[in-house]
């Protein structure tokens, strides 16, 4: 047994604590609130164990719904024709556009695969899961960005306050989501083990 009082290790059938000298009957000290519990027990105490619901959203509604936006807006980018019409009248290079808008469909195309990545590791409880969604979540900030400004190049639209917004707030819920998750999955950090 340990003695809860002072924490000393004392054997099951001792009747007070050699330490601090508490007596013991039936568990307890006499006139005092400090248990006594057998070694064997803490061993077997159960743990709390931790909600999972922000771990099945991931798996099961916001990584699917990442991989299908971002193939649906990858064909998008790829194949929606630019508007020459406005184009010309904004001095715009359309072959700058559809470069950019190329380049957009390819990384979002990437970024779906990262994304069904990531799922795969959540399901199989990989050890790597985390670095995955957060590998996911950066580059998502990147690719988002660098299309974002190469979309204010081409079009000549100058650096505005609306577009610090846009930034900015991308940004912010980039790295919300990658310190929430990090603490939520470093708290789960023993179910993630292959």
């Amino acid at each position: 047994m340990i003695c809860k009082k002072c924490g000393c290790n004392i054997p099951d059938d001792s009747e007070k604590c050699p330490l601090c000298g508490a007596e013991i009957h039936d568990g307890t000290t006499v006139g005092d609130k400090y248990e006594y519990v057998k070694l064997s027990e803490l061993d077997e105490a159960p743990q709390k164990e931790l909600p999972m619901r922000w771990y099945k959203f991931l798996l099961y509604i916001s990584l699917p719904l990442t991989v299908i936006n971002n193939i649906v807006s990858a064909f998008s980018a790829l194949f929606t024709p630019v508007n020459k019409g406005a184009a010309i009248i904004n001095d715009i290079s359309v072959e700058l556009v559809k470069r950019i808008n190329v380049f957009y469909g390819i990384a979002l195309i990437f970024m779906a695969a990262v994304a069904i990545f990531a799922w795969g590791n959540l399901y199989k409880f990989k050890k790597n899961a985390l670095f995955s969604l957060v590998t996911l979540y950066i580059l998502d900030l990147i690719f988002s960005m660098v299309y974002l400004g190469l979309t204010l190049y081409a079009e000549k639209i100058p650096f505005s306050t609306d577009v610090a917004l846009s930034f900015g707030s991308a940004v912010f819920v980039s790295l919300v989501m990658i310190i929430a998750n990090t603490i939520y999955f470093k708290k789960r950090s023993n179910l993630f083990k292959n």
